[in-house]
């Protein structure tokens, strides 16, 4: 057998065994391990580490914690060196972890942010149930969740508080982790004078862009059951409607993470309602989405790609080429697209007339 064909069946056994890595990440998230770590200055070991557990077995944790900290080091969440004894007596060297980048990812940031919820919220048994019906949605052309419930997922999640609060707490989370990015890579807030966030939720995003370009009056758009629980903030006014019907007008209008949640013929009406709300000359839509690669190859279409077959829960939602954009833009009465930058494999649209 050659190297490739070798390396061929190693990455198959990969994938079938894949849902092995799932277990054994929401367990680690579950013990806190990859905050434990990142509260160390130098790398630990398994044996430290297990000290920061709750009750445990102190003869078997430490070596199953071991197993665990080592597969994770092999999927590049974590690093791993070799501490070699002085003791001559010493069976082996003793394996130490760090994180590595994208192991910090899984740690809050200062400002709150992290994937964390957003892996453990994918475990939930209700959003579970309704994956465990996929097979069957699609041969029926529906939602898994709509198979399994005979309803949408937001309205599943609606009647289940445990789950709908994980949701909102991953997709916070999740949201403060990429505006950083935004705001570092994205200069196109400069000379905007008030800008119009659709399905804005309590409004953390504007006041976020807001104390890095104070000169904006930020209007943070949502439904009336979201904005009656949002809290004041200062340069922001809340304002509550519905998309499909009417925008507040602005300079910008900003859609972020708010198309691929719907099929081409309710975007085309969000897309309309914010050509109507923007001024004729230099007003703009910013659109924040996943674009889908031509080819599927890199770890940016990897994820594009998870994303997208995510989607799948949500009727319609989907993720989009960059001609699919265009084509949205054109259709709703846009003349030009300008793909300005990606960050993290999240791209920056701004639609012009």
């Amino acid at each position: 057998m050659n190297n490739e064909e070798n390396e061929a069946a190693s990455y198959a056994m990969v994938m079938a065994e894949l849902p092995t890595f799932i277990h054994f990440m929401k367990a680690a998230l579950e013990l806190n391990l990859f905050q434990i770590i990142s509260e160390y200055d130098e790398p630990v070991s398994a044996l430290q580490l297990s000290s920061h557990l709750p009750k445990h077995n102190p003869q078997k944790t430490p070596a199953l914690l071991g197993r665990m900290l080592r597969l994770f080091a092999a999927f590049s969440l974590l690093t791993c060196t070799l501490k070699t004894s002085d003791d001559a007596a010493a069976a082996a060297a003793t394996p130490l972890y760090s994180l590595s980048r994208a192991g910090k990812y899984f740690v809050k940031n200062k400002d709150g942010g992290s994937f964390a919820s957003l892996f453990i919220q994918h475990s939930e048994p209700v959003i579970q149930q309704a994956w465990h019906n996929l097979k069957d949605a699609v041969l029926e052309g529906v939602s898994p969740s709509y198979k399994a419930y005979g309803l949408e997922i937001f309205q599943v999640m609606s009647q289940h508080p445990k789950t709908s609060k994980l949701f909102n707490q991953a997709m916070t989370e999740m949201t403060t982790v990429r505006l950083k990015m935004l705001l570092q890579t994205y200069k196109g807030f400069v000379g905007i004078k008030s800008l119009v966030d659709i399905g804005g939720g309590s409004g953390t995003c504007l006041e976020s862009i807001i104390s890095v370009h104070p000169h904006i009056k930020g209007i943070n758009f949502d439904l009336q059951h979201v904005i009656e629980k949002a809290p004041p903030i200062p340069g922001v006014v809340h304002v509550a409607g519905n998309m499909f019907v009417s925008i507040p007008k602005g300079d910008a209008v900003m859609l972020k993470n708010v198309l691929h949640n719907w099929a081409d013929e309710e975007c085309l009406k969000i897309i309309r309602n914010c050509y109507d709300a923007t001024p004729p000359e230099k007003g703009k839509v910013i659109v924040v989405e996943v674009i889908l690669p031509t080819m599927p190859t890199g770890i940016d279409a990897k994820h594009a790609c998870l994303l997208d077959s995510l989607m799948f829960i949500s009727p319609g939602g989907k993720e989009r080429t960059r001609e699919e954009y265009v084509a949205l833009s054109k259709g709703g009465g846009f003349s030009e697209v300008e793909f300005v930058c990606c960050f993290g494999g999240v791209w920056v649209m701004e639609f012009h007339k």
